[in-house]
């Protein structure tokens, strides 16, 4: 489970901790991050579902679900699942991000939103570059929560 892609999540998580809300700044882009978050069921305490990474920005909820495969078909699973999931923990603001190693994360998900599926307007992906250079994806992810172009 580790090897599959639990050590992503663990890097991930500890990325977006690091972030700051400016180059140098000290004031941290999200107020909370968590790795491996899940959530039960009150009454039966069986787990409704699990997130990989969940960060907090202002009143906005950021999932992103990771995953080390490459293959089309199962990031775009994970993204309509994340999608989901997103939805029952932030509701319609909620945001989502896939960060997988397929070499065109970002043109499965333009894929999906030229399909035209609801929901899928504000998805972002990252990749095998973003895992080889962190300082790029914390750009690329404060553009994003910030709401500057991308």
């Amino acid at each position: 489970k580790w090897l599959w892609g639990e050590w992503l999540e663990v890097w991930l998580a500890g990325v977006l901790e690091d972030a700051r809300s400016a180059d140098g700044g000290s004031e941290p882009l999200f107020h909370e991050v968590h790795q491996d978050l899940k959530i039960k069921d009150p009454k039966s305490k069986d787990e409704r579902f699990q997130a990989d990474v969940v960060a907090v920005h202002g009143a906005t909820a950021y999932l992103f679900t990771c995953t080390v495969d490459e293959k089309k078909a199962l990031v775009k699973s994970k993204l309509f699942e994340a999608v989901q999931r997103a939805a029952q923990l932030g509701g319609d603001h909620a945001r989502v991000g896939v960060f997988s190693f397929a070499g065109s994360a970002d043109a499965i998900v333009k894929e999906i939103q030229q399909e035209g599926w609801d929901g899928y307007d504000n998805v972002r992906a990252f990749g095998l570059d973003d895992l080889a250079h962190p300082d790029e994806l914390i750009r690329k992810v404060r553009e994003w929560v910030l709401g500057r172009p991308r």
